[in-house]
C-alpha cells in the first residue's frame, strides 16, 4: 500500500496530491491501494484545505 501525506496548512502540499498519484498509477501495480491523509489536523486556525476538498480526492 501506499499512504500520501499533505500539510492541511500549506495547499501546496495538497495540490501536488495529483502529481504523486499521476506517478503511482504510472509505476505501481495497478492493484496498489492508496490512503491519502491531512496531516497537522491540530492546527486548524491556520487550515488552507478543507476537510470537504480533502475528501474529494480519489
Amino acid at each position: 500500500g501506499i499512504m500520501l501525506v499533505y500539510d492541511i496548512t500549506n495547499e501546496k502540499s495538497f495540490d501536488n496530491i495529483k502529481n504523486w498519484i499521476r506517478n503511482i498509477e504510472e509505476h505501481a501495480s495497478s492493484d496498489v491501494e492508496r490512503m491519502i491523509l491531512g496531516n497537522k489536523c491540530d492546527m486548524n486556525e491556520k487550515r488552507q484545505v478543507s476537510k470537504e476538498k480533502g475528501e474529494k480526492v480519489r
